[in-house]
């Protein structure tokens, strides 16, 4: 899935520069990745910030990513891409906060979330990742529990954490996968 990532990332926009947040145990695994695919590729592993003309790849890990947030937010990013992004999936979470303020703030980005954990037992797992890519099932997450988590009021409010047409979310999904390769 990295160097999927790396290739589809370049081919789609192939002008930086380009973010990747992962954990810190693969930052180095994804440099080392980079530079097999894209040869001569600038990839700037985070402790201080990179130039400001840098137009390379920016590896950061989601444990410093609050500590850097602020000169990133300012990078015009034309790619992100969050690895294990299941890392993601709790929308009050500050890593998710983080990383939905980066998609907003790089204006429009190509958009990757990348993980190889199911999140089928939650659909409602699935939205905040949906909506960071900007899909049409990410919009409103009322309408999307209704449909896939077979959500009911109850008298304390909406309960959202179950689960119905996944059948349906997944056919849905794979065919815009399929349709966006």
């Amino acid at each position: 899935k990295t160097r999927q990532a790396i290739i589809a990332m370049r081919h789609a926009r192939p002008r930086g520069p380009y973010l990747v947040v992962c954990p810190a145990s693969v930052k180095h695994n994804w440099e080392r990745e980079i530079e097999a695919v894209a040869k001569g590729a600038a990839v700037h592993i985070v402790g201080d910030p990179p130039p400001d003309d840098f137009a390379g790849w920016v590896v950061i890990n989601y444990d410093i990513l609050k500590k850097h947030i602020d000169w990133l937010r300012a990078v015009p990013f034309a790619g992100i891409v969050f690895d294990e992004a299941h890392y993601l999936k709790n929308h009050t979470s500050q890593r998710s906060k983080l990383g939905r303020s980066l998609v907003e703030s790089a204006h429009e980005p190509l958009t990757y979330m990348l993980t190889g954990t199911p999140l089928t037992n939650r659909p409602r797992d699935l939205f905040p990742l949906l909506s960071m890519v900007r899909h049409p099932l990410g919009r409103h997450f009322l309408s999307f529990a209704k449909r896939y988590c077979a959500a009911f009021r109850n008298r304390f409010g909406w309960v959202t954490d179950g689960a119905s047409n996944t059948d349906e979310l997944a056919a849905q999904l794979r065919g815009v996968l399929l349709r966006r390769t």
